[in-house]
């Protein structure tokens, strides 16, 4: 079983995580989320889309929401399904035009930028952002962005200062 690790607090709120969820397989991930604190989490799902179909993605997306994901981030080849898929997944679970969950894809970036964007600019917005604990990067089957998830999180100041602007120590 796939286990979450708390790599660092967040440079802005020491009461927020930087976490990070290396598993083997999309069925992984929800398990393991059961150990982040808080109600809602930001998630950055990296991995290869290319041969999974929609509607895993999508009831994959339904389990995240329902385990608190509220703002996600899709990275890796063919991401743009899956971050259709939560979008279609948040269109069943938003019912109040208020209460938005955030989704974005940024595929034509380096994974450098994603994780640097998940990190600093990824916020759920009100009224979730009151229950707001943890980010957590999710790597399924890809062991080099494991590594460089690792290595951004464990110092994410230093990471933050050579792959964009800078967060403020």
């Amino acid at each position: 079983m796939a286990t979450i690790e708390h790599l660092h607090d967040h440079p802005d709120d020491s009461s927020r995580g930087l976490y990070l969820l290396d598993c083997d397989a999309f069925a992984d991930i929800v398990p393991a989320l059961s150990d982040l604190p808080g109600e809602f989490f930001v998630a950055l799902l990296i991995a290869d889309f290319s041969a999974v179909s929609r509607e895993v993605l999508v009831d994959l997306s339904r389990e995240l929401i329902a385990a608190g994901a509220r703002y996600f981030c899709a990275w890796g080849r063919d991401c743009q399904v899956a971050h259709l898929a939560f979008d279609l997944a948040c269109c069943e679970f938003e019912t109040d035009s208020e209460a938005v969950i955030l989704t974005t894809d940024p595929s034509r970036e380096s994974i450098e930028a994603a994780i640097w964007f998940a990190t600093v600019c990824a916020y759920p917005v009100d009224p979730y952002d009151r229950g707001w604990n943890a980010t957590v990067a999710i790597c399924v089957s890809d062991r080099a962005a494991s590594q460089t998830v690792r290595k951004a999180f464990t110092d994410p100041i230093a990471f933050s200062k050579s792959h964009g602007p800078a967060i403020e120590d």
